[in-house]
């Protein structure tokens, strides 16, 4: 299980993986901005599908594809601009690749 209170905060780069935890489930992601304080980065959290043809054309789909704007906060948090930082808030671990889904929901 990984316990983000023992996760080692590293400073963003561009293509640096990422991992945005929700309350229970944990999903990978692609730094693919740094702003230049570094208090500021965007990922893409869109996974392209591919590999499916109809009618001899190939189809690719993309599951909720969106950019996404995290901002450093004070507690050293990287939290959805605009989100409040609150305990328990969707955030970011910059530098992990972790992929989880809780199979109780």
């Amino acid at each position: 299980m990984l316990n983000a209170f023992f996760v080692t905060e590293t400073a963003p780069e561009v293509g640096m993986d990422a991992t945005v935890c929700y309350v229970t489930d944990r999903v990978s992601t692609k730094i693919t901005h740094v702003s230049e304080n570094g208090k500021t980065v965007l990922t893409w959290d869109g996974k392209a599908v591919k590999g499916w043809t109809w009618n001899g054309a190939e189809m690719v789909f993309d599951d909720s594809p969106e950019y996404r704007t995290w901002t450093l906060r004070k507690n050293g948090r990287w939290i959805v601009k605009g989100q409040p930082m609150e305990r328990g808030a969707t955030h970011l671990l910059v530098g992990v690749k972790d992929d989880y889904r809780d199979p109780s929901f």
